[in-house]
């Protein structure tokens, strides 16, 4: 059987998904059907042997096991404390953020003093003022609980880093003890860098480079970060596989030009994406794609040949290990956009080698003479496309709204957002060298700031945007249903027929609901 991993990885991920949209309840009920339905496939030889049908029920079989687990054992004895006030212990494990003037930290509880409590809670404190305390600094506090939602959907991936709790805090004292970790160590290069880009590059540039380095957008204006969530490429400002793919494609590169053997290489690169897994805080889309990354590196140390798909399987199974992380938007996203271009991109690529050849062809260069460019511009279309069709239905889960601007906007900004992170990191680099500065200072604040115009620009379309309210889950599933007729049915005989079907679907209900908003506006 190939691909053994993307059956696991992806089979548990659909049936985590649907386990964190129902009420924990009916979960032994789900595990006990799954483990019948195994146990017939065991029992027929058709599907023995064929083990793709007995693998995909362990898989899911298993993720109800883990999801039961976790979910007595961690979150219903944190969500019991929601609604009660105690003092307690904690020690902050990340750099703070501001929002609706409150000040918010990630951190862990080391001592709740209420009976039956959890002793070790990560938590999201809420305070009215600054709780001026360095990272893993202990301090004593008195504070009200209350829960960050009621599954992992909800509450914004909170569920997917290990938060159940808010902690609203009614007084505090910082105290001079600390706990040691590692981590804050990266914390302070994490910070140093911020602080840094910001002090040097100046207002919404430096934030944006430190954004773009670290997934940290604290010194980002309200304005800045709304347009580049209208826009529809608000991905940009958050650590994702596409950051760490240009960071270490770009050392890899180096590398590889400056002739340093295959192994080393490979090594050097998979300390590099460790090194910045940490950086970003092991968000679920960086752990993704470092795990994939680390995956494919490691391939030439066993002198196997990597297969994409088998890499992302395996790295979704490793993040679902952590049955909530498949609440994480950005983890989703990036998942299902990899797998568009794993699956759905070469095969519309395909539809035009005609296309693609003629404008290769070295014959005519004089003729096409911006050849490169037309065929860097289909490209980046069908990228978009391929994109588009497969994080649609996430989402719709999980932001209700559609930007057709970001067919687009990505096409350019993705490429001048690459440029940009490779250029802060080197411009960090310089400052802290002093070498170059000036050059690196001015030549990020210009490209940043032809991004933010850029963003501000797309950003200003309003009648390109869609809310997809309740009923366009109805379209989504009938997308998903021609995909499914075609795969199961016929065997994906019929794919450029689905493809048709669901393009006239899409385009006739995005313009019902063009023309419904525009009506409403009026």
């Amino acid at each position: 059987m190939k691909r053994v991993f993307a059956h696991i990885g992806f089979s548990t991920a659909t049936a985590l998904i649907v386990l964190n949209m129902i009420s924990a309840v009916y979960v032994p009920y789900i595990a006990a059907g799954l483990a019948l339905m195994l146990c017939v496939s065991l029992a027929l030889k058709k599907y023995r042997q064929a083990v793709t049908v007995p693998l995909c029920l362990s898989s899911a079989l298993f993720a109800c096991l883990l999801f039961l687990c976790v979910y007595y054992s961690a979150v219903e004895p944190a969500l019991s404390l929601s609604g009660k006030t105690a003092e307690l212990t904690f020690c902050i494990k990340d750099l703070p953020q501001f929002d609706s003037g409150k000040y918010i930290y990630t951190a862990k509880a080391t001592r709740i003093l209420l009976n039956g409590a959890p002793q070790s809670v990560n938590l999201r404190v809420v305070s009215d003022k600054p709780v001026c305390a360095d990272a893993f600094q202990l301090v004593n506090a008195k504070a009200r609980f209350y829960s960050t939602g009621s599954n992992a959907f909800n509450n914004f991936g909170k569920w997917g880093d290990g938060i159940y709790l808010n902690a609203k805090l009614i007084e505090f004292s910082v105290t001079d003890n600390d706990v040691f970790c590692p981590m804050k160590y990266i914390l302070i290069l994490r910070n140093d860098i911020i602080e840094l880009l910001v002090r040097n590059l100046k207002n919404n540039t430096g934030a944006l480079s430190a954004a773009l380095v670290t997934g940290d957008r604290y010194y980002l204006s309200n304005d800045v970060i709304t347009a580049f969530r209208l826009a529809g490429v608000s991905h940009l400002t958050a650590i994702s596989g596409l950051h760490l793919g240009v960071i270490s494609g770009s050392f890899y590169y180096v590398a590889k030009r400056t002739g340093v053997p295959v192994k080393p290489r490979n090594a050097f690169i998979i300390a590099l994406v460790i090194l910045y897994m940490a950086l970003a805080g092991f968000s679920g889309s960086v752990t993704r794609a470092g795990i994939m990354f680390i995956t494919v590196f490691s391939a030439d140390f066993f002198k196997r040949k990597p297969d994409t798909l088998n890499s992302l399987g395996f790295a979704v199974f490793i993040i679902c290990l952590n049955p909530f992380a498949v609440g994480d938007s950005g983890a989703v996203l990036s998942v299902l956009s990899v797998l568009s271009l794993i699956t759905l991109y070469p095969y519309l690529k395909n539809q035009f080698t005609k296309v693609f050849n003629y404008l290769n062809d070295r014959r005519n260069r004089k003729t096409y003479p911006f050849r490169y460019i037309i065929a860097y511009v289909l490209k980046s279309v069908l990228l978009s496309v391929s994109v588009l069709l497969y994080t649609l239905p996430a989402v719709f889960l999980f932001f209700g709204y559609f930007n057709a601007t970001s067919l687009v906007s990505n096409i350019l900004l993705i490429p001048l957002g690459s440029i940009a992170t490779v250029l802060s990191l080197l411009c960090y680099i310089s400052l802290k060298l002093k070498f170059l500065c000036t050059a690196f200072v001015l030549t990020v604040s210009g490209v940043d700031s032809l991004i933010i115009i850029f963003v501000k620009f797309f950003a200003g379309f309003e009648l390109m945007r869609f809310s997809l309210t309740g009923w366009f889950s109805f379209v989504i599933a009938a997308v998903l249903a021609v995909f499914a007729v075609n795969f199961i049915v016929f065997k994906n005989k019929t794919l450029k027929t689905a493809f048709v079907i669901t393009f006239i679907i899409l385009a006739f209900s995005l313009a019902i609901n063009a023309l419904t908003q525009y009506n409403v506006n009026i």
